[in-house]
């Protein structure tokens, strides 16, 4: 079976439980992201126009633009290619207190606009005076012990909302706020869409982490039943700095 797989910690609401529970993955916006170069690129000019595609740069503020239009128009979903990734465990699943899941690839790439592996590289990408969704799967190359693979939706039309600028009393909670130029009539506005998509991706196996809480332990291995899956607990290999999975 072909897995991918996601960390998740464990937070006061018990969001990651109550999303294992149903069966859903969440998919974030860029906004949320921990790392605050992703997005960014550098602008390469053809040499041959120098001044008309400098200046159009310059003008549409093209590098910022470019970054906001991401934001608001495509929603990630990251999972990496191996469960037993010590560091994984300590940064994304709360210092090994949480718990990791593997999904089926082909049932990521049902719901997603696109799936695939994370380039890693120490020059930023070179943007297109076009939007280009590739950037989304480049990251620097001091990330690449995660391995990730990242599946991206990109939302319709119907998913945002155009507001008067002066919105009063903005959401920004649960809705991600944009400010925009209005192409047609070029006037300002704001983009309302949700920061978070839900989609149903049933998982295949859970895996506990090395110091799990024995109240965790006890419902996400009650959740597993229920879904007639497989659940381990992570412990360490003696006398080593691995980790094993072991059946529960």
């Amino acid at each position: 079976m072909n897995l991918l797989y996601k960390y998740y910690s464990i937070d006061e609401h018990r969001y990651s439980i109550l999303n294992l529970r149903n069966s859903v993955v969440v998919y974030n916006s860029l906004f949320t992201f921990n790392d605050p170069f992703e997005g960014i690129g550098q602008i390469i000019y053809n040499r041959e126009q120098p001044d008309n595609e400098f200046w159009e740069a310059v003008e549409s503020n093209i590098i910022t633009d470019r970054k906001n239009e991401l934001i608001l128009n495509y929603r990630i979903f990251c999972t990496t290619e191996h469960y037993d990734n010590a560091l994984m465990w300590a940064h994304y699943a709360d210092k090994h207190t949480g718990f990791c899941v593997g999904y089926k690839k082909e049932d990521i790439e049902n719901i997603s606009t696109k799936l695939h592996r994370v380039t890693y590289t120490s020059q930023p990408y070179n943007l297109k005076m076009k939007s280009d969704e590739s950037i989304l799967f480049i990251k620097s190359n001091e990330w690449e012990y995660e391995n990730e693979w990242r599946a991206i939706y990109k939302l319709s039309e119907g998913d945002i909302t155009h507001l008067d600028p002066n919105v009063g009393n903005p959401d920004y909670k649960n809705k991600l706020y944009i400010p925009h130029i209005n192409r047609e009539t070029h006037k300002p506005e704001m983009l309302k869409s949700e920061i978070r998509i839900m989609k149903y991706c049933p998982p295949q196996v859970v895996y506990l982490g090395l110091r799990a809480g024995l109240g965790d332990k006890d419902q996400i291995t009650d959740i597993c039943r229920n879904l007639n899956i497989p659940i381990f607990q992570m412990s360490q290999v003696h006398n080593s700095f691995s980790l094993i999975a072991q059946s529960i």
